[in-house]
């Protein structure tokens, strides 16, 4: 194995990955579960993708995109943890549409009422 295709094979490796943990997070029924690892699969996505970031842009010799890349990134999960809700009723992943809508209160598919993700129920 020479040193220029590790990057790609660990790219493909976290790709893979990432891949894995949508897959659980979209078709799982344990609400409890997802809620206790979504914030930190989200934080490690964002890690992921801002290494990736770091990497295309220090190939490329254009490091300072990365002001603009590193807080979209942060932005981009700070709305995606707090926009996704788990239904304990039917498992269902409840997404609302618009950062700026408030989340919803009850589940679209069973009615039930939603916690809040990664933290203890308001």
């Amino acid at each position: 194995m020479n040193g220029a295709s590790l990057p790609t094979e660990a790219i493909f490796l976290l790709f893979l990955a990432a891949w894995a943990g949508f897959l659980f997070f979209s078709f799982s029924r344990n609400a409890a579960l997802k809620r206790r690892w979504f914030a930190l699969y989200v934080a490690a996505l964002g890690l992921v993708l801002g290494g990736v970031a770091t990497f295309a842009a220090a190939r490329s010799r254009t490091m300072e995109s990365l002001i603009v890349v590193f807080p979209a990134l942060a932005l981009w999960g700070f709305l995606t943890v707090r926009q996704i809700r788990f239904c304990d009723a039917c498992g269902a992943s409840v997404h609302r549409l618009g950062a700026l809508r408030d989340p919803p209160k009850s589940c679209p598919k069973c009615g039930a009422p939603l916690e809040r993700t990664g933290g203890p129920p308001k």
